[in-house]
């Protein structure tokens, strides 16, 4: 399961982010995500990482911290 998937993101939120189409399943690497509306999209990454270390989808693919 992609994130867009899992986190049921509009078609829109979809279309301007840089997780789609390609790197759903690894969402966490790609800086710039749409990830809760948009709020991470100016995050830098290590910001990005603390976020993404607390998502339910991250802990659903099963990634250690």
């Amino acid at each position: 399961m992609t994130c867009w998937e899992y986190k049921k993101c509009t078609p829109e939120t979809c279309r301007l982010c840089p997780a789609y189409p390609n790197s759903g399943y690894e969402c966490w690497k790609i800086p710039g995500t749409m990830c809760e509306d948009g709020k991470l999209q100016y995050l830098d990454m290590r910001e990005k990482m603390e976020h993404c270390f607390k998502c339910d989808f991250y802990e659903f693919s099963g990634k250690e911290h």
